[in-house]
């Protein structure tokens, strides 16, 4: 069903007759050596459909050789080109189509309108025979051979039902009933009908549909006010459901003409109640279900929840930046809990909807703060809880950078005229952002990555030489200072390296 072939054929002498084939892309088909003496009657092919041009019958590249197709029911129903016979290929001969129902129902075609036969890739076709056959919006065909007698009225079929039957079983008084040639087939009356269903005048009896209410279930209470959904299983096995009912006593709530079947019962008041429904089928059976009983009864005040902070505690302290676990309890005796919400004050932090109820407050700056939380339980009733007091601290104080003079040494008589200043710094708490020289109080340059250092050309000889380390924090630490002799003059430039 939907996909691939009914059957490949690829033997001699083949009779495939009394099938209903259901979608899928292509009814028989021939992809090899030629076969001959296929007789193809007595079928059903409904919705085929291929992305390609698909076919009830396809030779690909070696013909059809004496092949019979008599008394099949064809309905094409999608939007893709299909075609009846499609021969891609080879000299087919003895072709012969009679006695069968065609339907072309497609909303569209892929690549050309459907086709009786169909030629491709220089196939030829020597003795086709089409006679006694119905034509719905499929064109007879126009290649060359017998056409006799072949219908284009109504077939004037069932169209109800499960397909094949009794879908397409003939009305009375329709033109396929006994218009069909002697193929050698059993057949009532004086003639085949056209088609792969014959017209018994003995009626057959509807069977009536089966139904009966899922839900609610028998003696289920309820709270007036409340919508209850009433829903119902219906089947029918020899046609469909055209509707299912939906009553109270003899009263008609609503219906549904769908599967599933329901129907919302709004704003029900307080009583006891009879429910059941009633399935039509395509023939207009009816079936009701047995019923079952309700009690819908006026509603007691609602209880409100209870609700308390479990954690923190009261009075508790907690450093700034930490991140504060908020748990609390909440119970209903009447009900349920919908949620429950963490406050700051006024100010919603988040809310748990399953116990345990719980809230992670992160990054908690520092601050006095009151934590409350709100029960909703499940008629919309909220409660709150007692406060509890927490305070948050700032963090200790930022710890100063430590800084030292690397080079050049104390009391150092330097000979060159520029001379590389170093120094080591770092931070406990934090990073170094910067480390400053200077000579005396004259900021000499700086460097922000360690290594920390300077290429200093000097212009005075003697220099007392610092280091001053900033982090990140703004703390400020000088180094011990450096004297150093210069004993020759060069002219002042610094850079950082």
């Amino acid at each position: 069903q939907g996909a691939g072939y009914g059957v490949e054929l690829t033997i001699h002498d083949a009779e495939v007759d009394h099938n209903y084939f259901l979608k899928g892309t292509y009814g028989i088909a021939n992809w090899d050596n030629p076969m001959k003496n296929w007789n193809i009657h007595h079928n059903t092919f409904y919705a085929l459909s291929n992305t390609n041009p698909g076919e009830v019958v396809r030779s690909q590249w070696s013909g059809l050789h004496n092949v019979k197709l008599y008394n099949n029911t064809v309905e094409f129903a999608s939007d893709k080109t299909m075609n009846v016979v499609g021969l891609y290929g080879g000299a087919s001969d003895n072709v012969d189509i009679k006695n069968n129902l065609f339907i072309d129902n497609n909303t569209g075609y892929s690549y050309y309108p459907n086709q009786l036969i169909h030629l491709e890739n220089g196939a030829t076709v020597n003795t086709l025979t089409v006679k006694n056959n119905s034509f719905v919006r499929l064109p007879v065909g126009s290649v060359a051979g017998t056409y006799l007698n072949n219908l284009t009225s109504d077939p004037q079929i069932n169209t109800s039902g499960i397909r094949a039957d009794p879908y397409y079983l003939p009305k009375a008084g329709s033109p396929l009933i006994d218009a069909g040639l002697d193929v050698g087939n059993i057949f009532i009356g004086s003639a085949p009908d056209i088609g792969a269903h014959e017209y018994s005048a003995v009626a057959i009896a509807n069977l009536s549909p089966q139904t009966s209410i899922t839900s609610p279930a028998n003696s289920a209470p309820f709270v007036a006010g409340s919508s209850i959904t009433i829903t119902a299983n219906a089947t029918d096995t020899d046609g469909t459901i055209s509707k299912v009912e939906f009553f109270n006593g003899t009263t008609l709530l609503g219906q549904s003409l769908t599967s599933p079947y329901s129907f919302a019962w709004a704003n029900v008041p307080a009583g006891n109640y009879s429910l059941s429904v009633k399935a039509t089928d395509n023939q207009n059976a009816v079936t009701t279900s047995a019923t079952i009983a309700i009690s819908v009864t006026s509603p007691t005040a609602n209880l409100p929840a209870v609700v308390n902070v479990t954690a923190p505690v009261n009075g508790a302290t907690f450093t700034a930046g930490s991140s504060v676990t908020i748990t609390a309890n909440a119970t209903d005796t009447d009900g349920t809990i919908s949620k429950v919400e963490f406050y700051n004050g006024t100010t919603l932090l988040g809310q748990s909807l399953t116990s345990p109820y719980s809230f992670v407050w992160a990054n908690v700056p520092a601050g006095n703060y009151s934590l409350i939380v709100k029960a909703t339980d499940n008629q919309n009733t909220v409660t709150t809880s007692a406060g509890v007091a927490i305070s948050v601290t700032s963090t200790t104080t930022n710890q100063a950078p430590l800084v030292s003079l690397t080079s050049p040494s104390n009391n150092t008589t330097i000979t060159a005229s520029s001379v590389m200043l170093t120094a080591n710094a770092n931070d406990s708490d934090g990073n170094i952002t910067k480390v400053e020289f200077f000579n005396g109080n004259t900021k000499l340059g700086e460097d922000t990555t360690s290594p920390y250092s300077l290429l200093w050309s000097a212009t005075a000889v003697n220099c007392v030489i610092s280091a001053k380390a900033t982090d990140n924090a703004g703390a400020v630490t000088w180094s011990a200072s450096a004297s150093v002799t210069f004993s020759s003059k060069g002219k002042f430039q610094s850079k950082i390296r």
